[in-house]
């Protein structure tokens, strides 16, 4: 894998050089730059069995070289350079809507019509075929910018001069062309909405530029009303204090919850719907592997705390997954070596929840030269789902019997919606395919992602 990545560097840093030496007459406009040089960028680095979604961070470094070049200067807490500081990878599509960002502005309603339309053309040019399209003003049609002139004024003429709508800085616009009076002659063709100063703004159209007209848009309240902050007795401090006393004294541990180096605490006030009773609901959210979460609420009159969840006791297989989130983020993008040290941690150790058993029962390893390389494994895998585009969820060795097995969960995402997953288990030495599943929408439960099918099948049935 490492091998193929160095390649796919390589083949970069010749295109980046060639697109270099082309640059004596000046910057390449966006569509240019973005169509002649980031998008065989992304179609560089794809295998024959599948599109990689993800730009790696030396591949992120020659992009940022290229943008840098062409004389376009990435936002420095932007995502891409946030990315690239932190030795990370960044999802293509990301990297590239940033870039044409800094020419456009960061919200992609606001750009032109024919700007959104082409990125997604280019999107789908490098695989990604699931953006929503739009409908696109033809020849016959008003043009853009005098659409948007009729639309600003019929909503100065509703609310007067004074409202900057058009100033981005101050409201954010929404416009879309939208002739459904194809369909409904009574219905609007041409849409602006503006947000800004805590209102939303409406300004419509038919496909002539007649009959304009705008409104507030003003959404209903919710029956019942927050309530207060002087109702409440207690202050977030006295709650938090409460619970983290009640939590130390039911467990017997003696949690520094209220350190702000260990926890971070928070306290919310609430109102419960069936009586009206106020009470806080208290998080603490531990900042190390060595404590773990805890939530409790408090009520406010009584002061009575009812504890939820307390972790603060040690580190066993049952809590160990949470645990290690708090240092290394979410288990799905961790590297096969946090899984080896997991192993590690936790081996010997008793487990009671059907999670904690599975974890104990399985041992993580990381591969070796007689192994299934991972490149040779990842094809498999996805020609096995049948996918050419998915995310990898989650990626596991497995120590196993009679050889160790590569665990693949593989996300299928339309748009912005997950649409499921398929679970992969290859034989590390063989290369034979020995389980393939697949789940509508969500894993249920998730240790049937790290774990091997016999393993929690097994578990099932006990259960």
């Amino acid at each position: 894998m490492k091998r193929l990545m160095l390649v796919c560097v390589m083949i970069l840093t010749l295109a980046l050089s060639s697109f270099l030496g082309a640059q004596a007459d000046g910057p390449l406009p966006l569509r240019v730059f973005v169509e002649q040089v980031l998008a065989p960028m992304a179609l560089a680095n794809d295998y024959d069995w599948r599109i990689v979604q993800e730009f790696s961070n030396d591949e992120l470094g020659a992009l940022i070289d290229a943008c840098e070049a062409n004389g376009i200067l990435l936002p420095e807490d932007g995502y891409v350079l946030r990315r690239y500081r932190n030795g990370e990878s960044c999802s293509e599509e990301s990297a590239i809507s940033e870039v044409c960002e800094v020419f456009w502005g960061d919200n992609f309603w606001q750009w032109r019509i024919a700007d959104r339309q082409w990125l997604r053309d280019v999107m789908a040019g490098i695989g990604y075929d699931d953006w929503e399209r739009e409908e696109v003003p033809g020849p016959d049609d008003l043009p853009e910018d005098e659409a948007r002139s009729i639309l600003f004024a019929a909503l100065h003429a509703e609310f007067g001069d004074d409202i900057p709508f058009e100033d981005p800085a101050r409201f954010s616009a929404y416009f879309v062309f939208e002739p459904w009076e194809e369909y409904d002659e009574d219905s609007w063709a041409w849409e602006m909405e503006c947000w800004g100063n805590g209102h939303r703004y409406i300004a419509r159209m038919d496909r002539a530029g007649q009959n304009a007209y705008a409104f507030e848009y003003i959404e209903r309240p919710y029956a019942r009303a927050a309530t207060p902050p002087e109702a409440y007795s207690l202050t977030r401090e006295e709650a938090i204090r409460l619970a983290a006393e009640a939590i130390r004294s039911e467990t017997g541990i003696d949690a520094p919850l209220e350190d702000p180096e260990v926890y971070s605490a928070n306290a919310q006030p609430l109102t419960a719907a069936s009586d009206g009773l106020l009470y806080w609901e208290v998080m603490f959210s531990s900042r190390s592997k060595d404590w773990g979460y805890c939530m409790a609420t408090v009520e406010d009159g009584s002061r009575v705390v009812r504890i939820k969840t307390a972790d603060v006791g040690p580190i066993t297989p049952d809590n160990a997954l949470r645990r290690w989130q708090n240092k290394h983020g979410f288990w799905g993008s961790w590297t096969l070596e946090i899984w080896v040290q997991l192993t590690e941690e936790i081996a010997g150790l008793p487990a009671e929840t059907p999670e904690g058993r599975t974890l104990a029962g399985t041992k993580y390893i990381l591969p070796t030269d007689d192994l299934l390389p991972l490149l040779r494994a990842d094809e498999i895998a996805f020609r096995a789902a049948g996918l050419t585009r998915a995310d990898i969820y989650c990626l596991v060795l497995i120590d196993a019997d009679p050889h160790p097995v590569w665990k693949f969960c593989l996300e299928t995402v339309n748009g912005t919606y997950v649409q499921g997953y398929t679970t992969v288990e290859i034989d590390a030495v063989t290369g034979e395919m020995l389980d393939l599943a697949t789940w509508e929408y969500d894993v249920d439960p998730d240790y049937c992602v790290y774990s091997l099918h016999s393993s929690w099948a097994e578990l099932m049935q006990e259960e």
